[in-house]
């Protein structure tokens, strides 16, 4: 009987070494909270709260914990990283202006990790690209005569597109034709390189695959999977990333075409000019010029923009832009299909538009675009701060540095805190006069509102709400760069606030508002079967924008657009319940139970 005695000692040793690794284990990533900061009830002992954080549907319920909370700060966490959340639009607004610095989250959307680009560096290098940069976004989102006449080629293309598909009667990719378009638009203005996707170029197609393959990549496993995602191979992602990079070489080698050695004069080249690929030249100029002189000082000071850092800021560029611009116009295409009241008034209100200037397009237009950037917030996944020295604090607690901290625009514009009917899309709601009825939720047009329905005061402007701007007036750009209900608040985002805000942000509106004119009263683009309707959900935490999703695909029919004033016989599809109001009760916690 000794063997058992010897057998059964052997496993408990085994499952008492184990169960001290075990431990072990677990003191080094059990989640922590800080001290001083409200968290929600842990969901697990050791990860903290993995649906919150890493869930591919992740940010609704982070607007639902947002709804919930009755705390300015809270934080979520994944094993020992912590994670703040700021729920208090004056909070909001201060962090944003408190801590200009990204949190090092951000360094994952770059090309290279260890290379700074425009909108993830901090300090001196986001210093350089900023003063140099700045006045080319300016130029570029004046819409002049030349940048004005690529984006109307682009639109000319897109048309064209449409007009083919609804004679042939056949069906497009939604996502395929706006990411060409977004891709379009950017190069052409931003690089002055012509890359007619929506033309068949064959560069184009292969771009588009290559971001088609990588998204699916990151989708099909590890945190952030999706269900019934298209299956990828690593031969795929080695051809799509090897694509990239000769796209990322194409754009490179358009930028140094632009004459960096000539400051005074780039028309002598012949090449369609382009400010914003002009400036990064000239950057990348300097640079070499410091690298090769005798000059130390001199080298010091510019020798931060090499190769790696230019092509880091076309990614980045190219990227975020295609993502936003696309993102938006998805997200536009989903509502015109759900919502028949507002698109049938959106054509009637173009349609009757006698000025054609560029920003003009009736005020109808702006609402419609501000309510899509407020419901729908393509970058409301994007500002994510830290704090760059010990003693500064959000709503009196210290953050220690490098914390990240999340202002996160979707929850800001959808709280049901701040806004009345959050998820009612809703334009009139932007209207000076806007009434508290709601002509779009079921005709109930006696409803009160409990809460505002729109900004009224800019940010950071006075104290005094008496001098509070009209924020449906279509040049009011400061309205887009935030916007709140009281003075010094924020509850109007799309674009970020201060000096890190998007930088193209006045220019994507001049594309929206081009695009929307042209394209709305001639065509109307609806699903090509029902079945495969688009979710109302905002997107994947795989992008670094928020994109609508869809179980299979995203496919359309592209139909004409009604001459007629008459409103469509078709009802609205409500796209999405009405969210239950505060209930006013206070938990020792900071959350209400119920919502």
């Amino acid at each position: 009987m000794s063997w058992w005695y010897y057998l059964w000692g052997s496993v408990l040793a085994v499952v008492g070494f184990l169960a001290y690794l075990f431990y072990q284990g677990y003191k080094k990533i059990s989640a922590k909270p800080m001290e001083g900061i409200p968290c929600p009830p842990l969901t697990h002992p050791m990860l903290g709260h993995p649906e919150c954080m890493i869930h591919p549907m992740k940010h609704e319920m982070r607007l639902s914990m947002h709804n919930g909370a009755r705390i300015p700060i809270h934080q979520l966490l994944l094993m020992k990283k912590v994670a703040l959340f700021v729920n208090d639009p004056i909070e909001a607004l201060r962090t944003l202006l408190q801590f200009p610095s990204k949190a090092s989250s951000c360094k994952s959307f770059r090309y290279d990790e260890d290379v700074p680009d425009i909108l993830t560096a901090n300090g001196s290098d986001w210093q350089l690209r900023h003063e140099a940069l700045a006045p080319a976004f300016s130029e570029m989102a004046q819409c002049g005569p030349e940048s004005a006449s690529k984006v109307d080629v682009c639109v000319e293309r897109l048309q064209h597109v449409l007009q083919q598909a609804q004679e042939a009667s056949s069906v497009l990719d939604m996502r395929r034709i706006w990411s060409l378009f977004a891709l379009d638009v950017i190069c052409w203005t931003a690089f002055a390189y012509d890359l007619n996707g929506l033309g068949g170029s064959s560069l184009g197609a292969d771009i588009y695959d290559s971001l088609d393959i990588l998204a699916a990549s990151q989708q099909q496993e590890g945190l952030y999977s999706f269900p019934n995602v298209r299956q990828v191979t690593k031969d795929d992602i080695s051809r799509a990333q090897s694509t990239w990079k000769v796209f990322l070489q194409t754009l490179f080698d358009a930028v140094l075409r632009m004459g960096g050695d000539n400051d005074d004069d780039d028309s002598s080249s012949g090449l369609p000019q382009s400010s914003v690929a002009r400036q990064l030249s000239h950057l990348h100029s300097k640079h070499k010029q410091a690298a090769s002189s005798d000059s130390a000082a001199e080298t010091a000071k510019t020798s931060v923009y090499g190769d790696a850092e230019l092509r880091n800021d076309i990614h980045q560029l190219v990227r975020h832009g295609y993502e936003s611009l696309a993102g938006t116009l998805m997200w536009t295409t989903y509502v015109l299909y759900r919502h028949r009241k507002v698109r049938h008034q959106l054509e009637t209100s173009l349609r009757n538009a006698s000025d054609e200037k560029d920003g003009e397009g009736g005020e109808y237009l702006e609402c419609f675009l501000k309510e899509i950037l407020r419901r729908y917030p393509a970058a409301g996944n994007m500002t994510i701060r830290c704090a760059e020295a010990t003693g500064q604090d959000v709503a009196g607690v210290d953050i220690p540095v490098d914390v990240p901290v999340h202002v996160h625009i979707f929850s800001l514009h959808n709280s049901v805190h701040l806004w009345d009917r959050p998820k009612d899309f809703w334009p009139e709601r932007w209207l000076a006069a806007a009434s508290s009825a709601n002509p779009d939720s079921d005709g109930d047009a006696t409803a009160t509102a409990t809460l505002p329905s729109r900004p009224t005061c800019p940010f950071a402007r006075t104290a005094s709400p008496a001098a509070a701007l009209t924020v449906n007036h279509q040049d009011n750009y400061e309205d887009y760069h935030g916007t709140g209900f009281e003075p010094d608040s924020v509850a109007f985002l799309p674009f970020s606030v201060s000096d890190r805000r998007c930088p193209a942000s006045i220019f994507a509106l001049r594309v929206l508002r081009r695009t929307l004119r042209s394209i709305v009263p001639r065509f109307r683009l609806n699903v090509a079967e029902e079945r495969v309707m688009m979710e109302d959900d905002i997107g994947g935490s795989w992008s670094a924008t928020l994109w609508p999703w869809a179980h299979e695909t995203m496919l359309i029919r592209v139909q004409p657009a009604p001459t007629s004033s008459e409103p469509s016989v078709q009802q609205d599809s409500d796209g999405g319940k009405r969210p239950a109001q505060d209930d006013g009760n206070d938990d020792d916690d900071g959350w209400a139970k119920d919502e």
